[in-house]
């Protein structure tokens, strides 16, 4: 249900894509200038993994989805936003809490009804985190995911590559993701900060696997799941007590 919408969104949201090292407010785009021709992004490594549970800590834009399809597309300069207002300090000071230092883009909430979606840059932290003023917590229970690590030219081969290659590779291996409701791209220094010797950059791109289920017991977890995105944005710390992880 959510695999082939994902597919089209991912498409259009990284027709601009935002990424670290080369960041262009003026021209509203990112990355190095892109090549002529058929791109060759391909899938060099897949795997699942388990995930604890956890939380993506980071600042929120939420949109519409209608104005995105229609090409306007605010993620390149929310991006830079985020890179001038040095948001990741705040994270990267609880190391005790930091689950992994690269820096995400997580894509959640667009099935809450209202046309949106959320996005949010940030960091993925452990139980205890401390949530900063005006930084968006989302919670991601413990869950298998599935990591397609797409090489490509440049920013916008890899992203626009990703979601397609990595479904394709975790359906091939006989998963489900029917009842997708985030993804993730996690942006891996070096794999990705730094090109390789071929002046390549590899992305990291996380989906879940789950297993199919009714349309009752989808529809029931949706709503748990708006109730509950309701509740967790007022918490201001991440621990046991604050978070029901069933």
């Amino acid at each position: 249900m959510y695999s082939k919408w994902m597919a089209g969104l991912v498409l259009t949201l990284h027709d601009k894509i935002p990424l670290l090292p080369w960041f262009d407010t003026s021209a509203n785009t990112f990355g190095p200038p892109q090549k002529a021709g058929k791109r060759m992004a391909e899938l060099i490594h897949f795997e699942t993994k388990e995930l604890p549970d956890l939380v993506v800590i980071g600042k929120e834009i939420r949109y519409s989805m209608e104005k995105l399809m229609q090409g306007d597309n605010p993620l390149p300069k929310f991006w830079g936003t985020c890179f001038e207002e040095g948001i990741f300090g705040a994270l990267e000071s609880q190391a005790e809490h930091v689950f992994d230092d690269s820096y995400v883009g997580f894509m959640t909430d667009w099935d809450l009804g209202d046309g949106d979606f959320s996005y949010v840059v940030g960091m993925m932290m452990k139980e205890g985190a401390q949530i900063p003023d005006g930084y968006a917590v989302k919670k991601l229970p413990a869950c298998k995911a599935a990591v397609g690590w797409i090489r490509g030219d440049d920013t916008a081969d890899v992203c626009s590559a990703a979601h397609e290659m990595t479904v394709g590779a975790l359906k091939e291996k006989g998963h489900q993701c029917e009842t997708m409701r985030w993804s993730m791209e996690l942006y891996n220094c070096p794999r990705f900060t730094t090109p390789d010797n071929e002046g390549k950059i590899t992305l990291d791109y996380y989906v879940p696997v789950d297993e199919p289920v009714s349309d009752d017991v989808a529809t029931n977890d949706l709503a748990a799941h708006a109730a509950a995105m309701d509740e967790y944005r007022r918490g201001k710390t991440v621990d046991d007590e604050d978070m029901d992880w069933s």
